[in-house]
């Protein structure tokens, strides 16, 4: 979690707590509300942060969050609720509505990232002669490579 603070995140929290702790650390974490996030889970940990966005006394959202879903590894689809687009005012977008021409220049930063040392992923080289027990393996923060 350390590693995720060095790169700037304002908030980290730890997904293997129980849902109420989980509710619990967003809200703690959203302050006044979130400007943006960018979620590359989907699944139940969404469906945990969007409830905690509603108000908790009769109104509207007094905060809009721009929600960009980019990946479903907690799941592919979530219970999104009537209340929760009523009320806590989500901006639901996926990563396709991304300009074609920020592009380039975001794959550019991401190699300078990665030169300057700036951007790593932690990974484990696995032989292609154990591709049958890689594929069986699940993998918490980091990615498995094949290798000849």
């Amino acid at each position: 979690m350390q590693k995720i603070r060095h790169l700037g995140a304002d908030a980290v929290i730890d997904l293997k707590q129980s849902d109420e702790q989980i509710k619990d650390a967003f809200e703690a974490e959203a302050g006044k509300g979130y400007d943006v996030v960018l979620d590359f889970l989907w699944g139940h940990p969404t469906e945990l942060l969007l409830k905690t966005l509603v108000p908790k006394k009769a109104g509207f959202a007094t905060h809009r969050t721009r929600f960009v879903q980019i990946g479903q590894s907690a799941g592919e689809s979530i219970t999104l609720t009537a209340e929760t687009l009523r009320t806590s005012g989500p901006e639901l977008m996926g990563v396709g509505n991304v300009s074609p021409d920020v592009i380039p220049v975001a794959v550019q930063q991401v190699w300078d990232w990665i030169r300057e040392n700036r951007l790593t992923i932690d990974i484990e080289k696995i032989p292609l002669t154990n591709i049958s027990e890689a594929w069986q393996r699940k993998t918490e923060g980091k990615r498995l490579v094949i290798v000849p």
